[in-house]
């Protein structure tokens, strides 16, 4: 077969973005059809230059790049216009495999992603957010008509929430999970200046791109009030980059108490050592579509305590410890919790749990769904 990917989304640089290596897993898997990548003409995040060379030296890629610039593509993609895009019926399929895209002229299979409705719920940290709340309601309301569009969301709670606001969805929504890279599994650790200060010290940790949603006020100030309250409470560690809205207000707040440690993001297997010798991830997000780190830290046998809201009780699937995000007390007593996690009869089960979300994994489901629908 003969499939068109629209690979703008692979440039997105994110700590973590399960697309690609889904996208690699599923082109190896499917060694006898034909993928042709389609992008606008744009520099690429110099920290992606080993994915794009892996990708296009696979056998069975190819690339082809819009003649529009990306400011006309871009525009269309608002507008919910697919004339930038020149696939003609010879290809079979139609896939973005990180947000909803539909091409009109088409008529072979299509199937876009979906990860949550973060915008809808006013919890994207976006410039012009209320412009692009008004967009984003109008072209999801299009693309949920659709009948013949194949939607992949990303979790039930998504899939549940876009039938909760739309009340006219015609789509099939099919829920494939996320996967986790692949060197959170392997046994390689990193021994250096940072992480062997903190092989005998004892931390909570969080990681991530520090964002109003992400609720790192309500933890810090709930944290803050726990050391005041008890002598010794393990350090909080915190890995990642804050975003420009949220600087004033957190960084006094983490500069005030010695306890609080803020990394910026830090190299893969250097995160993977941090995680591996915490006491817990403490992951109060008051909106996720998934909720990677609850899986991450899993796959360390690490304990979680996280919100009870939106995805993440679905992700955490009954192993962590749930708290209202709103709640200062209650993310205290989860701070507590996880000091009271039984390593040595808990870990294999975190772990075991943990291995259902692989890229391979990921790839196999949109595998069968490619196959259903051709």
């Amino acid at each position: 077969m003969k499939i068109a990917i629209s690979g703008d989304c692979l440039s997105v640089f994110t700590s973590a973005y399960p697309v690609r290596g889904m996208l690699l897993e599923l082109i190896k898997q499917r060694q006898d059809d034909l993928f042709i990548i389609f992008y606008t003409q744009r520099p690429r995040p110099k920290m992606l230059k080993s994915f794009f060379e892996q990708l296009h030296a696979l056998p069975n890629v190819k690339t082809r790049y819009f003649k529009w610039n990306r400011y006309v593509v871009g525009l269309q993609r608002f507008l919910t216009l697919s004339n930038y895009f020149p696939i003609d019926n010879s290809y079979d399929i139609f896939i973005n495999p990180s947000y909803l895209e539909y091409v009109r002229a088409f008529k072979g299979v299509q199937i876009a992603n979906i990860t949550d409705l973060s915008i809808l719920h006013s919890q994207a940290s976006i410039p012009h957010a209320k412009i692009w709340k008004l967009q984003n309601k109008f072209a999801k309301s299009f693309y949920f008509r659709l009948k013949d569009l194949n939607v992949v969301s990303i979790s039930e709670y998504t899939k549940q929430d876009i039938h909760r606001y739309f009340k006219r969805v015609n789509t099939r929504i099919n829920v494939i999970y996320n996967g986790i890279d692949d060197f959170w599994f392997d046994n390689h650790y990193i021994e250096n200046s940072l992480t062997n200060q903190y092989q005998n010290r004892a931390y909570f940790i969080w990681w991530g791109f520090m964002s109003r949603r992400k609720n790192l006020i309500n933890m810090l100030l709930a944290y803050e009030e726990l050391v005041k309250e008890k002598c010794e409470v393990p350090d909080m560690l915190i890995i990642g980059n804050i975003a420009e809205h949220l600087k004033k207000e957190i960084t006094p707040l983490m500069e005030r108490n010695a306890k609080i440690i803020h990394l910026p993001f830090q190299e893969e297997y250097v995160l993977k050592t941090l995680v591996k010798n915490s006491k817990g991830l403490i992951f109060p997000s008051f909106y996720e579509g998934f909720g990677l780190p609850v899986i991450e830290a899993y796959s360390q046998g690490v304990p979680v305590a996280c919100s009870n809201v939106t995805s993440l009780p679905e992700i955490a699937n009954g192993f962590s410890f749930l708290f209202d995000p709103n709640n200062r007390i209650e993310i205290k007593e989860a701070f507590l919790h996880l000091l009271n996690f039984n390593k040595e009869s808990n870990s294999p089960l975190l772990i075991q749990y943990a291995r259902q979300f692989t890229y391979k994994k990921a790839a196999e489901a949109y595998n069968k769904l490619i196959n259903k629908m051709v």
